[in-house]
């Protein structure tokens, strides 16, 4: 049978199955189950370079129980001539009988969600689902969508877009209604980060044979957007879907991610807006893939971890000081370095900061007192009230310093990335420019590189 024919038959059966559906829901045959669940909703709903304020309040619904509506409707469309006639088409496809049968319920399911209710997943036709399935069958691409909610990232006006990767990104604030999700009763205290309040949501599509591709793409926009400017920026919870019903990702599958600090708030303003928007396509594919699969085999990728965990996961000032510092040696010194580091890293650190502006002095004095934090609390000290307090005479709190180690690491993350060197190369450059008498060649590179290189 060939793929026209495939997808005749395969219409059929979705036909069937949305009719069956909307039989069960518009005239209860057989009878819609419901189910009793929490419905939490925004009382109040703010939101401002602060962050959100929406008040939570739950109220029980009854809502269609889906799990034994599909059940149901499958039962039915199982012993129906229109199942049988999909099998026979597929069944040459497929390995075997319960591959064959897995696939064909996932199609089915898929169609009726948006019928039972599922507002977030797009309704298909049933030639576009059968011909999207086909081509999924036939190890064709087809088009996958993410949806995932943001914590730590503000958009204060007009939505972002961009490109990267083939696929449109979009990233909105959030609203009232994104506040809004149901929840069975009985979870309510096992669950507590569903009561968390996401800042943005960000969606992306793209043509791919499976959700991996997506799911990388998503991630590596995240990271992007924390090498922006200083910013706690995570992902809460992310959700796939297609029009390919062929794979539980066709099905809508949310991923909630473990809770993290949000420590630093980003808040994208007008003036900004155009400027992020270039920002992460030109940073995005300089990425290391490996950095958003936590496999740790080169410099950068290190470097970003070490950064990362130091504005998501570090509770105090010794450890986010700490994964700063860190990221900081990754990149610029060498592994057989082994004298004077702290100094040797203060230095240059202020020589490559200096070609965008920054106070040299200034930038080498943080390096170097980060650098004793590090040391002492590597030795299995910690900062004492007095050295505290020794950094809030300089720097006026002991946040403000740390902010000044972690946008000093980020700048130079940037400026590592961007200039597509090995690093025994860059930091051969890096090295010849301490010494040069005169700006030469390095300062005219970091000056192409001056506009995505900011100092806050």
């Amino acid at each position: 049978m060939d793929t026209c024919e495939c997808v005749a038959v395969l219409e059929l059966l979705a036909r069937t199955t949305i009719d069956l559906t909307q039989d069960m829901v518009s005239h209860g045959s057989p009878p819609l189950p419901l189910e009793t669940r929490m419905r939490m909703a925004c009382t109040s709903f703010e939101y401002s370079e602060l962050g959100i304020k929406a008040p939570l309040t739950g109220s029980t619904v009854h809502v269609p129980d889906v799990g034994r509506a599909v059940h149901a409707i499958l039962l039915r469309i199982r012993h129906s001539m229109e199942w049988r006639a999909a099998a026979r088409a597929l069944k040459p496809l497929t390995k075997n009988k319960i591959e064959l049968d897995h696939t064909l319920e996932v199609f089915c399911h898929r169609l009726m969600l948006p019928v039972l209710g599922r507002k977030d997943l797009k309704a298909l036709s049933p030639r576009q689902a059968a011909t999207a399935a086909v081509q999924a069958i036939g190890g064709q691409p087809v088009e996958y969508r993410a949806s995932a909610l943001l914590q730590g990232f503000l958009v204060l006006e007009k939505p972002l877009a961009f490109e990267v990767d083939q696929s449109r990104v979009n990233i909105r604030p959030t609203t009232a209604e994104d506040m809004t999700y149901d929840v069975p009763e009985f979870s309510l205290t096992e669950r507590p980060h569903l009561f968390s309040r996401p800042t943005a949501l960000l969606t992306a599509a793209r043509p791919a044979l499976g959700p991996n591709a997506l799911q990388s793409l998503v991630s590596a926009v995240v990271s992007a957007l924390r090498l922006f400017n200083l910013c706690s920026a995570s992902i809460q919870t992310i959700r796939f879907d297609a029009d390919a019903g062929t794979g539980l990702a066709g099905l809508g599958v949310v991923h909630t991610q473990r809770p993290r600090h949000t420590r630093y708030t980003c808040a994208i303003a007008a003036q900004d807006a155009e400027r992020l928007e270039a920002f992460v396509p030109r940073l995005y594919p300089l990425l290391p893939r490996s950095a958003t699969k936590r496999h740790h085999d080169d410099p950068i990728s290190i470097a970003l971890s070490r950064y990362e965990h130091s504005i998501l996961d570090a509770d105090t000032l010794d450890e986010q000081v700490l994964g700063a510092t860190m990221a900081l040696e990754a990149v610029l010194l060498g592994g057989d370095e082994k004298q004077e580091l702290g100094f040797k890293l203060s230095c240059r650190a202020a020589r490559l900061l200096a070609s965008f502006g920054a106070d040299p002095v200034a930038v080498k004095n943080c390096v170097k007192k980060a650098y004793q934090v590090r040391s002492r609390y590597v030795h299995g000290g910690v900062s004492t009230p007095k050295s505290k307090a020794s950094l809030a005479k300089n720097y006026g709190t002991e946040d403000r310093f740390t902010r000044e180690v972690l946008n000093t690491t980020r700048q130079v993350l940037v400026t590592t990335i961007l200039a597509q060197q090995s690093k025994d190369a860059f930091l051969r450059t890096l090295d010849s420019a301490l010494i040069a008498s005169q700006p030469g060649s390095f300062d005219e590179k970091m000056h192409e590189l001056e506009q995505w290189v900011r100092r806050p």
